[in-house]
């Protein structure tokens, strides 16, 4: 099972876990203008595109316990297996998209849709994707065991591809 000294919230979703991650894109597409030519490299004004708005991934250092033992994990450059917990599409309908604004529980950011310069263009939506590995989920941890600070720990392998991989035990 897996533990941290402090419970640590996802940012979307706030859900306690050892790690988390999240990306969140603004969706637009271009306006057509009446009598104006598409210019070379425009795209159907019907296509949806996305800009990365924010990204973040957290992770401390957390122990493997069972019955008997327990085994410091230290995750720095760990390449991590999570499961989705949020993605979803939050549109955003104001007539005026100046005002058009999302906050989201423990997100960092509030999210304005007039953040494009371009005047051929407005928002859609943003979309949201948050991965975690929950609190207290059975993990399988592959990289370098080591005790040279007098605790047992795991910690990348300077030498290895992937150096460190920390993933959900699928049962």
């Amino acid at each position: 099972m897996a533990r941290t000294p402090a419970a640590l919230r996802s940012g979307i979703d706030s859900s306690p876990c050892i790690y988390y991650e999240y990306v969140v894109e603004r969706m637009w597409k271009r306006r057509q203008r009446e009598g104006a030519l598409p210019l070379l490299g425009d795209q159907d004004a019907s296509s949806g595109q996305d800009v990365l708005m924010a990204k973040r991934r957290s992770c401390g250092i957390f122990w493997l316990a069972d019955r008997d033992e327990e085994v410091t994990v230290d995750p720095e450059g760990a390449v991590f297996e999570s499961e989705t917990v949020v993605e979803r599409f939050e549109r955003v309908g104001l007539a005026s998209q100046t005002e058009a604004k999302i906050k989201v529980k423990e997100f960092p950011y509030v999210l304005t849709a007039d953040l494009d310069l371009r005047v051929d263009a407005h928002t859609l939506g943003f979309k949201f994707i948050e991965r975690v590995i929950p609190l207290n989920r059975v993990v399988v941890v592959r990289g370098l065991a080591t005790d040279e600070t007098g605790t047992l720990t795991l910690r990348r392998h300077p030498g290895a591809t992937p150096p460190l991989i920390v993933r959900i035990e699928r049962t």
